[in-house]
């Protein structure tokens, strides 16, 4: 049964190169065990032009299902991540 595992949808991180608090937001949710899809604004146009268009036009922006944070703030990545099923 092979095939390639999964990314939810559910839980999305715009991020760019060199961007610390990316990272964190990264390793955070890693540390917690959460699969996610990871979009680099910087390498692609896709990316940018859908945080633009929701109008955010910094990061790292963190969606979890109908929630948004924006930046490396852990009291809200643990709210939000409270509901969220993956």
């Amino acid at each position: 049964m092979g095939g390639e595992l999964s990314v939810p949808e559910n839980i999305v991180v715009y991020v760019r190169p060199n961007c610390s608090e990316c990272e964190q937001v990264i390793r955070y949710l890693e540390n917690r065990g959460l699969r996610f899809r990871v979009r680099d604004v910087e390498r692609d146009a896709d990316a940018l032009g859908d945080l633009d268009a929701l109008g955010y036009t910094d990061v790292p922006v963190t969606f979890l299902d109908e929630e948004v944070v924006v930046g490396f703030d852990t009291n809200r990545l643990d709210a939000s991540l409270v509901n969220i099923t993956v």
